[in-house]
């Protein structure tokens, strides 16, 4: 349970603009962590959010691993928190890049997947999109 707390700390520490460097030491510490543990629970969310931190630092040229999140299959409806979470990234990393149609195109299907159980990503990627919020869907 600490370890899917310390993700959220962490997806909330991006969103509130924390430094990406000490961000990015704190997953590779949790991810070190996760490997102790051998606990896979939370490894591919660490690692979905290690990539985007990298990527943002400096394209992934320096602070790139080799260690990728496992892509899943995205027909399976188990799937779909996991596949908002994913989209979730892409918008981040296409508008923090300036790429606004892949930010726009990631935003659309970040928003036709996601429900109540990533409420707080929805919000985030509406405002990303540009979309008024509901607030009666808070």
């Amino acid at each position: 349970m600490g370890l899917d707390c310390a993700f959220h700390a962490i997806k909330l520490a991006m969103a509130s603009g924390a430094n990406l460097k000490s961000t990015l030491k704190e997953i590779d510490y949790y991810l070190h962590v996760l490997k102790t543990y051998k606990n896979a629970n939370v490894k591919n969310p660490f690692l979905k959010c290690r990539e985007t931190v990298s990527l943002l630092i400096d394209n992934g040229e320096a602070t790139s691993i080799e260690e990728k999140a496992v892509v899943r299959d995205s027909n399976n409806d188990e799937n779909t928190v996991y596949d908002a979470l994913s989209f979730y990234y892409q918008v981040i990393r296409a508008y923090w890049s300036g790429y606004t149609d892949q930010c726009r195109y990631y935003c659309e299907k970040h928003l036709s997947i996601s429900s109540q159980e990533v409420r707080f990503l929805r919000i985030q990627v509406e405002f990303y999109h540009g979309k008024e919020m509901a607030m009666s869907s808070w």
